[in-house]
This record gives C-alpha cells, sequence and structure tokens, in this order.
C-alpha cells in the first residue's frame, strides 16, 4: 500500500510534533504495510505557512534520518492547500507542491473549510481543470454541508474532481455521519482513492490495512487493490517530488477568486 496524504513532516503543521515521532509514525508505517509516503503538510495562509522550499527541506532532512536507521524508505512530498484567494498566484509562480503530474494534467490535494461552505469553490475548480489541473478534494465524507446535501459534491463528481477519503473514516475514528458518508461513497464508487491523513500515533495513525479489510468486505478484492494500492501507486510515480512545476494561468484573474471565496 501506498500512502498518498500524511502529516508525517515534523513541526510544519497540527501533524508530527518531532522528528521522533516522525520516524516512530515511519515505524509504524512499515508494520501497518506501507511502501512508500506522500507528505503532505497543510498550507493555509495565516495558520500554517508553509511553501515548497520549507517543505522540500523537511522532507530531505527526514529522509535522511530513516536512511540512518538502516531503511530505503520512499518518500516524496506535496502539500494539502487550503481553498484561498493565494492559489492561483501560487500556481502562476510555480510554486506549488504537486500532487501529481503525468505530462499532460496535474493534480492537486485541496482541503474546503470545514465549518462553513465554501461558495466559489466550484468555479475555482472549474478554472483549474480548464488548465489542466484536477482537484482532489481531501476528506469529502467529513464535510457536513455534502453529507447534507450530496447533490452538491455530485456537481464537483461531474466536473471532474476526484475524492480522497480518510481511512480513518471508513473505522469510525471521525463522526458516525463522516463514517456512514463513507462507506455510502465507496458503496457507489465515488471514492478515488484512500489515504490515511495521519497526523500522530495515536488518535489518527498511519494506519491503512484496517481500511483495505472494511473495503474488501464492502466492494470485493479488486476494489480494495485500487484504492490503496493501484490508484495511489499511480499518483506516486507520478508525484513530482523536488521538482517545482510552473503553469501558466494568465486567464485567471485573481479578483475572480478573492471575490468568490
Amino acid at each position: 500500500m501506498i500512502d498518498t496524504h500524511c502529516h508525517i513532516l515534523p513541526n510544519l503543521d497540527d501533524g508530527s510534533k518531532s522528528l521522533q515521532e516522525s520516524l516512530a509514525m515511519f515505524d509504524s508505517a512499515q508494520k501497518d504495510g506501507i511502501e512508500a509516503i506522500i507528505a503532505t503538510p497543510h498550507i493555509n495562509p495565516g495558520r500554517f505557512d508553509n511553501h515548497i522550499d520549507k517543505i522540500r527541506k523537511s522532507t530531505e532532512l527526514l529522509s535522511e534520518y530513516i536512511s540512518q536507521t538502516g531503511h530505503s524508505f520512499p518518500l516524496k512530498f506535496a502539500a494539502e492547500i487550503r481553498l484561498c484567494p493565494e492559489l492561483f498566484n501560487w500556481i502562476e509562480c510555480g510554486v506549488v507542491p504537486w500532487l501529481s503530474y503525468d505530462g499532460s494534467k496535474y493534480h492537486l490535494l485541496l482541503e474546503l473549510s470545514t465549518v462553513h461552505y465554501p461558495h466559489g469553490a466550484f468555479a475555482i475548480c472549474q478554472r483549474l481543470i480548464e488548465q489542466n489541473i484536477i482537484p482532489v478534494i481531501a476528506h469529502p465524507e467529513r464535510y457536513r454541508y455534502w453529507q447534507n446535501n450530496p447533490l452538491d459534491m455530485l456537481k464537483f463528481e461531474k466536473l471532474g474532481c476526484e475524492f480522497q477519503i480518510t481511512a480513518g473514516s471508513l473505522l469510525g475514528r471521525f463522526r458516525e455521519d463522516a463514517k456512514q458518508f463513507a462507506l455510502q461513497m465507496v458503496r457507489e464508487n465515488k471514492v478515488s482513492w484512500v489515504a490515511s491523513d495521519a497526523h500522530n500515533l495515536t488518535s489518527r495513525p498511519v494506519r491503512l490495512s484496517d481500511a483495505y479489510e472494511c473495503v474488501t468486505e464492502i466492494s470485493g478484492t479488486r476494489r480494495a487493490n485500487t484504492l490503496f494500492i493501484d490508484r495511489p501507486a499511480e499518483i506516486y510515480s507520478c508525484c513530482p517530488g523536488f521538482i517545482p512545476t510552473k503553469v501558466d494561468v494568465t486567464h485567471t484573474t485573481q479578483e475572480v477568486v478573492t471575490s468568490e471565496i
């Protein structure tokens, strides 16, 4: 299995709080059968002011310490980027940590507001897709406005967005409504792939195996392999890692983004 959403880098956000915790999370991931990780710290202006160089250096440091333990563990980086007015400027400047790029299209791990419905989100996602950027919406099963109005989420699906749900949601580690919505999404084949969204060793661990078994019971082994192994492997293989990639977004205005969020 490959984990494509993990807050394992130390002291960058609300994930790992130390290098020691990061190494312990790495050890836990190995024991769970996870063979590679894409580290995805938050980028959220005013709260988690991370940038590509800072994330790169943290990834290099953690990789070095992992190698000193005698292990060779594939570790790349991207970011979980909060929908914000700065997004298109970052893209135009070539400083976005892409989740993947396959030579024709980009994948961007995008976090929406968990409290209020982001009224500009659809227009922004539409503009991203026009630039061959696929919004991968993180943990949609935990957004109450989509739990209450799944037809609105369907609009994003038809637009071309992808949905990455959290393994812990399938196991009831969040609210019961998040669990039921996650299970419903699996049954209706609305999930693109599953990741841990791990933050620590206890309440939000780097663990995928239990959720894999859950999906196997619901939809069979082939579907579980797609969500936990095959699709994440495609994303990982196309993750740029240390190479920032620039996109021309000159036809997208900052004013539109600012006015619609």
